[in-house]
């Protein structure tokens, strides 16, 4: 099998053809029984139950699900705003296209290939990326940068997936042409216990960091009285 080095640009796809978890909603009769307590309509917007806490979409949108531990409903659900891109619509059923995407494991800079893109590093040296319909955020080593394509202004249209969610499991690694390598949750495999290592390691960093500002700033204040030991 070909070597990949994940933290260099490489391409990614879905199965073509396979069926998504995603549902159209224009009106309150097109939410499924299942997903009332992950999904609401208010003031003629979509509200959504999500990883990254509750978030918008307008009515007619594309949204899909899966179950999350991290979502008070124990479903996570998000506006999939390149749905006419990467999905067929067919009887109110989606199935995804083999849409080839460049994606790049998350490091410590951003790649060049989203230059453009509404990115920010965190304090705790994770990124956030701003989409349209939403925030999504990501941690070194622990998610990919996406590039799906350019929007109509120009822009990337990108987001972030995380390894920890079920989507992950979905992608393979292929060639430009799409022709597949390897299942990426395989070649590139999820670990919670290093992913909380790797937390654990962010924040002892960010502390560190806050600590020494506060031990610098008192003595050129002339307090040593405040230094931290």
């Amino acid at each position: 099998m070909e070597k990949v080095n994940f933290n260099e640009p490489i391409y990614i796809r879905k199965e073509a053809g396979k069926k998504k978890d995603a549902v159209r909603i224009s009106c309150e009769e097109d939410i499924p029984e299942f997903l009332k307590n992950s999904i609401h309509i208010v003031n003629d917007e979509l509200e959504l139950d999500c990883v990254e806490g509750v978030e918008h979409a307008p009515l007619g949108s594309v949204i899909g699900y899966e179950e999350s531990e991290k979502t008070k409903s124990g479903i996570n659900t998000w506006h999939i705003a390149n749905a006419a891109t990467n999905l067929v619509e067919i009887d109110g059923v989606f199935y995804t296209k083999a849409a080839v995407c460049l994606a790049q494991r998350i490091g410590e800079e951003i790649p060049e290939f989203l230059a453009g893109a509404p990115i920010e590093r965190n304090a705790d040296g994770t990124f956030t990326i701003t989409t349209d319909w939403g925030k999504s955020t990501g941690a070194p080593e622990d998610a990919y940068f996406v590039l799906y394509g350019v929007k109509k202004d120009g822009t990337p249209d990108a987001n972030i997936l995380t390894k920890s969610e079920k989507s992950y499991d979905a992608y393979f690694v292929c060639t430009k042409e799409g022709e597949i390598i390897g299942k990426l949750s395989e070649l590139d495999p999820y670990s919670k216990e290093d992913e909380i290592k790797r937390s654990i390691e962010r924040m002892k960093r960010l502390k560190s960091q806050i600590l020494g500002e506060e031990s610098e700033d008192s003595v050129s204040n002339g307090d040593s009285s405040k230094i931290i030991k």
